[in-house]
């Protein structure tokens, strides 16, 4: 394999192989083992940890993503008191409880809400580090999702627990949920992240996005058309960034959300569909009145032809504001399906578009996040083995670091990274449309060809390898003008250049592996006697 045909991974897999043989050389245990653990933690999935107050809907929104219902308990009261750690697996084997102590228990699957509920009598939770949870999804083949308790738990051990195990575990990216009071509570909260050193976890644009959880309950009869998202996206302005405009650092945005109809999106059924279509029927001020409130909705003296029990099931699934856009859509089209109505709930939810963030912010960038957390790690490890080793020993440490620090330095992937960090701490002078081609090149808006030079979906592959070719002569040019008049300038137009000359290489990759799967299928179909469709390839 040549050297342009490695992806980051495999450069980074054999940094950490030469790295071994140059400290198999010598006896350092600790800085081996580290290596050891960092092979490993390169290879697995990517660590999502879902983090907030109590009782913002972190366990509904695991739900949610997973998209089923009761896989994390939940509950109307403060719920989780330790963390679950969520990986790949079979969904019926037992749960393995961590201690702090080092000792692991596997337990029946059953009693996972013994370990982690507040509502079950335990004497043994609070000895409790996680619970390592299997469960059978396709998403948890690439993404680990962690789910914590509140971090204003009234008992502080399950708050302190959540902290010092982010912590240790360092994971990939972070989704921190609030609700409608933050203003108060949000800095504080970021706060027990920011720990000074290499050794601690840290929130940043770069690994974090927030959440303004239960965007539904911003709902009023009083404006029934108005659009919660909207709503949210007004309250997160004046209650954090207008108030508190340092939290841009920590946070790379903050979208309006509601776990619940973002989960009743993927759950909702034929059941459900005969209920809501039989609501849609009744008069409209009838149910607008009795959306006005939970009691009034279930209350047994509304004769609607629906059962209090069963809109008590409504309520819970999908709440005021999920019934009210539902029965509206029936009322406006009784034709709608039960997946049209999902699609409305996913839209309406804000959910869709928090899916979408989190798989380009980090999805496509999780070898990198995951990477750059090792070398930092391996160089805090290195620095250590300095002050405690001589001779050989600190020879070969010194040779490891020389050899992290020049591959780092080297790396396009981590050039550009450390430019975005840059652009999110406010420490670069752009303009607004250098910022916007920047973030859209480096995949901040959509990681396909055509989202990241702002393109439509339409344009053919030769248009983008047009666009991407004048961009990066036009940077050129920049390059070469400050070059000698503003290097630091300049070194960013390089970056660019750099950025748009990569994208090229893997447009027409994408075109060559397009055209040989083509001629492929063409050739096979010609072969076997088959009459051949251009609608094979689509």
């Amino acid at each position: 394999m040549t050297s342009e045909a490695l992806t980051l991974k495999d450069k980074i897999m054999q940094l950490l192989r030469e790295c071994n043989d140059i400290l198999s050389r010598v006896d350092i245990p600790t800085f081996s083992d580290e290596l050891k653990k960092s092979e490993a933690r390169l290879m697995q999935p990517m660590q999502l940890a879902i983090i907030g107050k109590i009782s913002s809907s972190k366990s509904t929104l695991v739900n949610a993503i997973l998209g089923k219902e009761e896989v994390v308990k939940t509950g109307q009261m403060e719920e989780t008191f330790n963390v679950s750690w969520l990986k790949y697996g079979d969904s019926n084997s037992n749960i393995n409880v961590f201690f702090k102590n080092g000792d692991i228990k596997s337990v029946p699957r059953s009693d996972w809400a013994k370990w982690t509920s507040h509502q079950e009598k335990n004497v043994l939770k609070e000895q409790v580090k996680f619970i390592e949870v299997f469960y059978n999804h396709e998403i948890l083949k690439r993404v680990n999702i962690i789910d914590t308790p509140g971090l204003d738990a009234l008992s502080q051990i399950d708050s302190k627990n959540t902290i010092a195990f982010l912590k240790e575990v360092h994971p990939d990216a972070v989704v921190m949920l609030f609700t409608k009071s933050i203003a108060e509570s949000t800095m504080s909260i970021l706060q027990d992240f920011q720990g000074v050193g290499t050794g601690d976890f840290n929130l940043s644009a770069m690994n974090a996005i927030g959440v303004l959880s239960k965007a539904d309950t911003i709902w009023s009869v009083m404006d029934p058309e108005k659009d919660i998202l909207s709503i949210g996206n007004r309250v997160i302005r004046t209650t954090l960034y207008d108030k508190y405009p340092e939290v841009r650092k920590s946070l790379f945005t903050i979208l309006p959300v509601s776990p619940l109809i973002g989960l009743s999106s993927s759950t909702i059924d034929d059941i459900d569909y005969d209920s809501l279509k039989n609501l849609s029927d009744i008069a409209e001020s009838t149910l607008i009145e009795m959306l006005s409130s939970p009691d009034f909705f279930v209350d047994a003296e509304y004769v609607v032809g629906i059962e209090s029990d069963e809109r008590q099931r409504l309520y819970n699934k999908f709440g005021l504001y999920g019934i009210y856009i539902l029965t509206e859509s029936l009322r406006r089209n009784k034709d709608a399906s039960v997946d049209f109505l999902s699609d409305i709930l996913k839209k309406k939810s804000g959910f869709g578009k928090f899916f979408l963030t989190i798989q380009s912010h980090f999805g496509k960038r999780s070898i990198l996040i995951k990477s750059q957390s090792i070398l930092q790690r391996l160089l805090h490890e290195i620095k250590k083995a300095k002050q405690q080793y001589f001779g050989k020993e600190y020879d070969a440490v010194a040779q490891a670091e020389n050899l992290i620090v020049t591959t780092l330095l080297s790396l396009h992937e981590y050039k550009e990274w450390e430019y975005l960090a840059k652009f999110y701490d406010d420490k670069l002078d752009l303009t607004s449309e250098e910022a916007d081609e920047f973030i859209s090149l480096c995949g901040e808006h959509g990681y396909s060809a055509s989202d990241r030079l702002r393109c439509n979906e339409t344009v053919s592959p030769s248009q983008l390898i047009d666009i991407a070719t004048k961009r990066a002569f036009y940077w050129q040019k920049q390059y070469n003008i400050f070059s000698v008049v503003e290097p630091e300038k300049a070194e960013f137009y390089k970056l660019l250049v750099s950025s748009y000359n990569l994208l090229l290489i893997d447009i027409r990759k994408a075109i060559y592996d397009y055209t040989s799967a083509k001629e492929t299928i063409e050739r096979s179909t010609t072969f076997l006697g088959l009459n051949y469709s251009k609608t094979a390839l689509k």
